[in-house]
């Protein structure tokens, strides 16, 4: 079976199974706030995910 990663997060969060809070960013502008997003919310740091094939997007996830 070949799932996204966000689809697997999404089957382990139903189960009860803690993931990282994160969102993608296209740009510095969008991962800015994404950032001040994830720090207001209660995340004491960020996490960078960057995929660089073809470039696809960045992923951002909360540190709490």
């Amino acid at each position: 079976m070949k799932i996204h990663e966000y689809q697997a997060k999404e089957i382990l969060a139903k189960y009860g199974v803690a993931v990282p809070r994160g969102e993608m960013a296209n740009t510095l502008e969008e991962a800015s706030a994404v950032t001040r997003k994830l720090l207001a919310e209660g995340a004491t740091g960020v996490v960078v995910k960057a995929k660089t094939l073809k470039s696809t997007p960045k992923t951002f996830s909360a540190c709490s």
